[in-house]
Order: structure tokens, then C-alpha cells, then sequence
């Protein structure tokens, strides 16, 4: 809201619900550096696993003051499926789709 400024005074945040779905934010190489996809995966399972990867998340301040902003507790989740997501998305496992903290809650 803040970047749109006088641009799109007639914009506002409505504050009772949340959508949730699936959107990918993918790393690409080129197809002749499957090796460099290998060890780029690799970082990312190993930081998840031990945990780096969400206390990176967690602690970035952006993160940290769109979820203030947020206020999530008090929003109805509405789940929806991303019908734009490719077959290879889908087969992401779950662990690695990002959720939401647990102080959010369904009504």
C-alpha cells in the first residue's frame, strides 16, 4: 500500500480474510549446468532441514513487518489450488511449501 502511494488512493487492505495457495519461487540454471542444480538443491534441502532456511526467514524484517501488518490471527484462511502451477511444481513435497505461523488459525 505504501508504494502505491497517490497513485491508488482508492486501494485498501481488507483485513478478514486471507487467501492461501501455492506460488513458486524457483532458481533457474542453464540445462548445461545440471551440476550447479545438484549443489543449489542440495544447499536448500540441507538449510531446510537443519532449520537455517526458516530462521533466515523468520528474522528478515520484511517478513517480519508483513506479518505484523498482517495481523493473521484474526483472518479467515480461504484455501485455493494454484491451477497455474506446472506437474513438476506439484510434485515439490509439501514440507517445502511454505505454511503459515502457527499463531494463524481457520474459521
Amino acid at each position: 500500500m505504501e508504494a502505491r502511494g497517490e497513485s491508488g488512493p482508492e486501494l485498501t487492505v481488507e483485513k478478514r480474510l486471507l487467501l492461501k495457495y501455492r506460488s513458486d519461487f524457483l532458481f533457474y540454471v542453464g540445462r548445461r549446468d545440471p551440476a550447479l542444480a545438484s549443489t543449489i538443491e542440495r544447499g536448500f534441502a540441507g538449510a531446510y532441514k537443519n532449520g537455517s532456511y526458516m530462521r533466515l526467514f523468520n528474522s528478515h524484517p520484511y517478513i517480519q513487518n508483513a506479518l505484523a501488518q498482517a495481523d493473521l490471527r484474526e483472518r479467515r484462511v480461504i484455501e485455493l489450488d494454484n491451477r497455474y502451477l506446472s506437474a513438476a511444481d506439484r510434485k515439490i513435497p509439501a514440507e517445502y511449501w511454505m505454511g503459515w505461523p502457527a499463531a494463524t488459525r481457520s474459521r
